[in-house]
Parts: C-alpha cells; structure tokens; sequence
C-alpha cells in the first residue's frame, strides 16, 4: 500500500511537472506571437528600453517562465522594495530585470520560491545575488 501512495505522488508530481512546462512554452509562444505583431521597429525599441540588445532580447523569450517576475518575486523574499527601487534607482532595476531575463537559471529560481528556498539558495546561482548584497547592505 506505500509503494503504491508513494508512486502515485510521484506520478501527480511529473503530471503537474509537464502541464507546467507545457503551460510555460505555451505562454512563451504567445510571447514570440505577441511581439512578431509588434513588428521589428517596435520591438527593438521595448527591448532598448530595458537596456537588452534586440538579438538578445528575442533569446530571453525562449528562457523557461519568460513571462514571470521571477526577480520581483526574489527581491521580495530577501527584502528588498522592488517599488521602492524602481523609483530610487531606476537603471539599478532595469539591471537586475536584464539580467533575470537573460538567466539560464530561472527554473531553479522558480522552484526555489515555489518550495520557499529561494532566500537561502539564491546566491549560489542568481546572477543578481551581488547586486541584492550590496542594496541589501545600503538599506541595513
């Protein structure tokens, strides 16, 4: 009878597994969709503006979870006011969005805050971990 509890929570873990990266390449597709109809012009400009070149601004869009705020979910959970940031110290936050939206560890990130991990976990991975430090040293 445990053998057969503990397959069937592995089982429901892998389904719930698969419809999220289903979910997430779905949402990434609308993505790309979304900004194909913007035309180039356009899209280039939205991409400057958070300081990210074109090219590298269409590669974010196929990171795992693009379309989530992985970074204003992290800064959260270390204590720092993304709002608060944003209005002190704009580029500092256009930076850290950059940098979040380019990195290859946003899986990790996202499971990390989903299982309440990610506040002691985040440095060991997070390309933004020294800029948290030191904003976080700023604020002590």
């Amino acid at each position: 009878m445990r053998t057969q509890t503990k397959i069937g929570t592995w089982v429901r873990g892998v389904g719930r597994t698969a419809a999220g990266s289903l979910r997430d390449a779905w949402e990434r597709e609308t993505e790309r969709l979304t900004f194909s109809d913007l035309g180039r012009e356009e899209t280039e400009r939205l991409f400057r503006d958070i300081g990210l070149p074109p090219n590298q601004g269409v590669s974010c869009l196929d990171q795992p979870f693009a379309n989530e705020d992985l970074a204003g979910s992290l800064m959260e959970v270390v204590g720092l006011d993304r709002c608060e940031l944003t209005a002190a110290q704009p580029a500092v936050m256009r930076d850290i969005e950059r940098v979040c939206m380019a990195c290859t560890a946003r899986r990790l990130c996202r499971r990390n805050l989903s299982r309440g991990e990610a506040a002691r976990a985040y440095r060991a991975y997070c390309p933004n971990a020294g800029t948290f430090e030191d904003l976080e040293a700023i604020h002590a």
